[in-house]
């Protein structure tokens, strides 16, 4: 099974784009290649049909109307100013979305401390080893 020239090589082969090593190996691949060659003839006769295609003036001349139309969507550098209303209104939406979101907000609840800890250190631990000196002569529940 033959390995094919990358599509991309005969491209660049055609436009005398690669190495000198790159084109003989392009050119050796082509020698004994049927299918490469007629991919070389497709991109050859496309390449000659493109230099065939005349340019034409556009009658319109883009970049002008192009360049005109962004010069009118360019910001103002003047900035309307805020009425008072204006600033009531952005004052009380804050504080009601603060107001509304401190009622979704779940009640803080206190940690409660795990006895269980108290217990393994036994009945007097050091005060050091606790977090608060009060949890260190704690009682277990019974």
């Amino acid at each position: 099974m033959i390995e094919h020239i990358e599509k991309q090589w005969l491209s660049e082969y055609l436009d005398e784009q690669l190495s000198s090593s790159q084109q003989r190996r392009v050119q050796e691949h082509l020698a004994g290649c049927l299918t490469c060659q007629a991919y070389m003839r497709e991109l050859q006769q496309l390449q000659q049909d493109m230099q065939m295609l005349k340019t034409t003036e556009c009658a319109i001349d883009v970049r002008a109307q192009t360049l005109a139309m962004l010069a009118d969507l360019a910001p103002s550098r003047r900035h309307k100013r805020w009425s008072s209303l204006e600033y009531g209104a952005a004052v009380a939406s804050v504080f009601c979305g603060l107001l509304i979101g401190s009622w979704l907000m779940p009640a803080e609840t206190a940690p409660s401390f795990d006895l269980a800890f108290v217990q393994v250190l036994g009945a007097e631990p050091p005060g050091f080893l606790c977090s608060t000196s009060a949890y260190c002569y704690l009682e277990p529940k019974k």
